[in-house]
């Protein structure tokens, strides 16, 4: 079949998919069809162009490997929509299916919508870019995202302030810490049943919070996150099985509609799992002026054992203070539409900004100076981020020159020197969109500059994610031996740390060729598998999830290559990364696979992908009739070459 032709099938597949079309038969679909599809998740900032720029606007068939699909291009010849189909695969009536559904704001992809499986239906919802982090798993596939596989402490605050404002507790259930998740932390006995009665029965706490609240309101809206940075407590201290990394006292900031007091939310603890954050208590709106602190259940447990007090004190807000955060509450409301011109958006930019500047110089604490100060960093840095307004990234220069006279000794100093140079890139890769020499120019330029911070600068604020990244970034560069310094500098500069002992795992990984593979884990079904059990065969040992695309698109050519060759010795080993193990039976059943499979619980934070650091999936080892490792980084494609001659070999 053509690719107009299979265009001509995804489309329909889309219209039954989402909504009808008016003549969905004809072949090309109109930009004014294409542009009436609508996210299924509520709160997506995402281009749409004026009614007069439609004509200017543009659909086109395009190809990306074995994928194809529509791309709607607005004036500027930005993209707008991009819907494809990524596997080819046929439905009952022979015709192809859209799998992917994404779109843009600013020419960069903001938000996707993904059917995994291909059965119609879509289970995976992902943010990306100045959108967030969010990655979302609707295991009913019924457009609700009860998994979150990815989400930014941040973003709960949004959602848990979102959730007491609705009275939607099934917004906040995925965000709760859970039995299974405190297995996997190995937090067991009395601090398990405080926190798990903490989060008890969401839906009735949430209406006792706003009952006789003049916070909370259904127009109450979040504004900002506000917490001090997160802490490591330390296994041993709690009797748990990991350290935990625990935000204290997180709160959001709202928009309450009340114009003589600022809206607080106390969001309190959050717990880090994997890469995902989750909540230890339920939000409560903070009324009047008096702010108190509510310990942490899980960072405060040896002081609650040791008898301490481990509240704090209230604090009050002046009421400058408050007059301020009201002024730019207003502003924040009153933030210009994606498709206002250029200049509307720089006057409320700056008018931001000023207010901020007004709220830095208001409070007197070098701590509450040094929080406006981060805002207004944050915010000049979206500024740059939105390309809109191109004198941002001066004012953030300028910017970064008054924080090292203010604070000079602040850590804020070299954070506001990455800030300055992250935004500077991404200026520059926007500016290099499409010329694909420069764009890798320019990302090349950016881990040089990013290696050179990091030795001048091993341990600033953002020191230890900045280092994981440039790590992993020389990896897939194929740059081992950055790679491996790298690393080896997350391990060293952050003991203790989950990132450390991924790490640890990653430099045992990067060197595991010609050596034998020690590695075993408990059986799915029961039991235990060890690699040592298969010596004598050519094994290859894959890392996969139930959500991984490449792996799921792959999948056939693996099970062939299975049926082909699995008589004269060859085997695999799955391990399976999947935070639920119910998600894996079905998948197993529909889609079939042979092999053994190892599942322990925590995803990507379960033991082996940690002792392997495994940040990418599928990820292949592939071990000889001798136990030893010949490929750490195993492709299909390397499989359907190598295993014949490997097989040879007795």
């Amino acid at each position: 079949m053509s690719i107009a032709r299979r265009v001509v099938f995804w489309a329909l597949a889309i219209l039954g998919f989402v909504v009808a079309w008016p003549g969905a038969a004809q072949a090309q679909v109109t930009v004014k069809a294409a542009l009436s599809l609508r996210p299924q998740q509520p709160d997506v900032d995402y281009d749409t162009p004026d009614a007069k720029t439609l004509d200017q606007c543009k659909v086109a068939l395009v190809k990306e490997g074995k994928a194809t699909g529509w791309i709607v291009t607005g004036p500027g010849g930005q993209a707008l929509r991009k819907f494809m189909d990524i596997d080819g695969v046929k439905d009952d009536k022979g015709e192809t299916t859209v799998d992917e559904f994404s779109y843009y704001k600013n020419g960069l992809e903001v938000y996707r919508e993904i059917d995994s499986n291909g059965n119609g239906k879509k289970d995976q919802y992902r943010w990306f870019n100045f959108a967030g982090t969010r990655w979302g798993i609707a295991t009913k596939e019924d457009g609700k995202i009860d998994i979150w596989k990815q989400i930014s402490a941040e973003e709960v605050s949004r959602i848990a302030v979102k959730a007491l404002a609705t009275q939607d507790a099934s917004l906040l259930a995925p965000l709760l810490i859970t039995k299974d998740d405190l297995k996997q932390l190995g937090i067991r006995g009395s601090l398990e049943e405080k926190v798990l009665t903490s989060v008890a029965d969401p839906a009735a706490k949430l209406r006792k919070a706003a009952a006789s609240s003049k916070t909370i309101n259904a127009k109450t809206t979040w504004l900002r996150f506000d917490a001090t940075p997160p802490g490591v407590v330390p296994a041993e201290s709690i009797k748990a099985a990991h350290d935990v990394v625990v935000y204290e006292n997180v709160m959001g900031i709202v928009d309450s509609g009340n114009p003589m007091q600022p809206g607080l939310v106390m969001v309190g603890e959050l717990v880090k799992l994997g890469d995902a954050w989750k909540m230890t208590s339920l939000p409560v709106p903070i009324e009047g002026n008096s702010i108190q602190i509510e310990p942490g259940l899980v960072m405060n447990e040896p002081l609650f054992n040791s008898g301490k007090d481990a509240g704090a004190p209230s604090t009050t807000l002046p009421k400058e203070v408050e007059e301020l955060v009201k002024k730019l509450q207003d502003l924040m409301e009153k933030r210009p539409a994606p498709d206002a011109a250029p200049g509307v958006f720089q006057k409320w930019e700056k008018s931001v900004e000023t207010v901020l500047i007004d709220l830095i110089n208001a409070v007197k604490s070098e701590d509450d100076k040094l929080q406006w100060t981060r805002q207004l960093l944050d915010n000049m840095s979206m500024a740059v981020q939105s390309g809109k307004d191109s004198a941002a990234l001066g004012r953030l220069k300028k910017l970064e020159t008054e924080i090292g006279r203010s604070f000079p000794k602040a850590s804020i100093v070299v954070t506001a020197k990455y800030r300055v140079m992250y935004a500077e890139y991404l200026a520059a890769m926007q500016e290099a969109e499409k010329d694909n020499d420069k764009k890798q120019e320019t990302h090349d330029r950016w881990l040089s500059d990013l290696s050179e911070f990091l030795e001048a600068n091993p341990k600033f604020d953002e020191a230890l994610d900045a280092t994981v990244q440039l790590a992993q970034e020389y990896e897939f560069a194929g740059k081992i031996e950055k790679a491996t310094k790298w690393y080896q500098r997350v391990v060293k500069d952050f003991p203790g740390t989950p990132q450390a002992a991924r790490a640890a795992g990653a430099l045992k990984r990067l060197e595991l060729v010609g050596k034998t593979l020690a590695l075993s884990g408990p059986g799915f079904t029961g039991g235990t598998i060890d690699v040592k059990q298969y010596r004598g065969k050519v094994v290859c040992v894959a890392f996969w999830d139930t959500f991984n695309r490449q792996y799921i698109d792959e999948l056939p050519a693996l099970k062939a290559l299975y049926d082909q060759h699995h008589a004269q010795g060859f085997e695999i080993i799955g391990i399976n990364l999947d935070i639920e193990k119910g998600t894996v039976g079905p998948f197993l059943q529909k889609n079939g696979g042979k092999w053994p499979q190892i599942y322990a619980p925590g995803g990507q934070d379960s033991p082996l992908a940690v002792e392997f650091g495994i940040y990418v999936l599928p990820t292949m080892f592939v071990v000889d009739r001798e136990g030893k490792v010949v490929n750490r980084s195993a492709t299909v494609a390397d499989l359907k070459s190598t295993l014949p001659e490997a097989l040879g070999k007795k």
